[in-house]
């Protein structure tokens, strides 16, 4: 255990157990360990809109329902309708090992352990029925370092963005679930190799999708280990370095429960991203999707304003020009995420205009009845009201604003990847790394 550690646990303990040398007051330890740490939670809301795996006669959907209210006896309380695995939860080793400990039994002091991230958002990309296997977890040692003893192994595979989508489960017509997951060899190398406190995941079950058989389960929990499910915001911890806080609740004879689990991710000083100045394309983008396209971009930032100027053309070369474009607005930096090494980036729209270059092109936009008909061409008009959805260009009540990511490296700026809807505009759109074309600085 690095000297590192046993400090910050050391003020852990301190800040539990009100038991420091010096004496002072609870809450000011405690501020002064919230002072060293981001507090994250990585715990959804529970509501009856959380999906759960379906086992006719079995599973069902959380529900509240009022039995006493203010109104008419003068205290409030909720009846709930649960079983064990719903939500954010915790498996215990009876919940597939027969004889295994029941929920309870779980020490107060393994309720608070080191967490390592895998990133394998690029796998589940490519694959919803991915399984990481040992020597996936062997390339992360190599850049991290060896996995410590007792550690959460959690698997981040960006499945949390799915959580109101069919395809969280991604259940099929033969009733075939589909997401990433653990495999049992990875697990059988944890567990043994490694000896881990047990594994956590985004998805609604560690065990990949595919597997009705649930080996990973049966080899982590008959091995005596825990198990964390349906977790979010994983990118928002690092690779390593992040302590857990589970709170289990403690059920007799229980096989597993919701949790609330937190996480302490000891500060590190944020370095200003450097945005101001010019930015372009080193040379023609062709984007891919339901339309390829083929454009340049110029981005000029200032302290808190940005602005696009665009060109797209007919070829890839960039030597028939169709139309020109200016988006501008102001921007905002939000949170750092260490798993994209970027910065959450919300950029509002106040102005989106186009120039078309052609005398076809002019006569495309007058049929699509954008901006004001007609248009000619070399003479801009503004399409911030209305759009021009016939060119995939958003009205201002559409989207007023884009949730993006950005990075910085190597004087590279990069944004996120467009989806091929081109769609941004809420929150949960925003991507999961910053991958898109690179643009320099002029």
């Amino acid at each position: 255990m690095s000297s590192k550690y046993r400090r910050f646990m050391f003020a852990v303990a301190c800040a539990a157990l009100s038991s420091c040398a010096a004496p002072r007051a609870p809450s000011s330890t405690f501020e002064e360990l919230a002072a060293r740490s981001d507090i994250i939670d990585l715990t959804h809301t529970l509501d009856e809109n959380f999906p759960y795996i379906p086992v006719p006669g079995v599973t069902f959907g959380f529900a509240l329902e009022p039995i006493a209210t203010i109104e008419k006896m003068g205290v409030a309380a909720n009846a709930w309708r649960i079983h064990e695995h719903l939500g954010t939860q915790i498996d215990a080793p009876n919940h597939f090992s027969l004889g295994g400990r029941s929920l309870e039994a779980l020490e107060a002091q393994s309720l608070v352990v080191p967490v390592v991230v895998i990133d394998f958002r690029r796998q589940s990309a490519l694959d919803r029925d991915a399984v990481i296997q040992p020597e996936d977890l062997l390339r992360w040692e190599q850049e991290h370092g060896r996995i410590p003893a007792n550690a959460v192994v959690a698997l981040y595979t960006g499945w949390d963005r799915k959580i109101r989508e069919a395809s969280f489960i991604g259940q099929d017509e033969n009733h075939v679930k589909h997401f990433p997951g653990f495999g049992p060899d990875a697990v059988r190398f944890l567990v043994r190799q490694r000896d881990i406190w047990g594994v956590a995941v985004d998805t609604i079950s560690f065990d990949v999708g595919i597997d009705g058989s649930y080996a990973a389960h049966r080899e982590l929990l008959g091995a005596d280990k825990w198990a964390l499910e349906a977790l979010k915001d994983l990118d928002l911890l690092p690779p390593q370095g992040a302590t857990l806080f589970i709170g289990a609740p403690k059920v007799r004879g229980a096989t597993g429960g919701p949790a609330r689990v937190l996480a302490f991710v000891p500060k590190v000083p944020a370095r200003p991203l450097a945005m101001a100045g010019t930015w372009s394309s080193p040379g023609v983008e062709t984007t891919q999707g339901p339309l390829t396209s083929h454009l340049t971009r110029s981005f000029q930032f200032d302290a808190k304003r940005w602005s696009v100027e665009f060109t797209v053309f007919a070829d890839a070369e960039g030597k028939v020009p169709l139309v020109r474009g200016r988006n501008e607005g102001s921007y905002t930096l939000g949170r750092a995420l260490p798993m994209a090494q970027a910065v959450e980036a919300d950029f509002s729209f106040e102005r989106r205009s186009l120039t078309p270059l052609t005398e076809a092109m002019a006569a495309n936009l007058t049929a699509a009845h954008c901006g004001d008909a007609p248009w000619t061409a070399g003479q801009s008009q503004d399409v911030t009201r209305g759009g021009c959805s016939a060119f995939r260009v958003p009205s201002a009540s559409q989207c007023p604003r884009e949730y993006d990511l950005v990075r910085i490296e190597a004087g590279q700026l990069r944004l996120g990847p467009r989806p091929q809807d081109s769609d941004l505009c809420e929150p949960q759109r925003r991507p999961a790394y910053a991958e898109g074309a690179s643009l320099r600085r002029q």
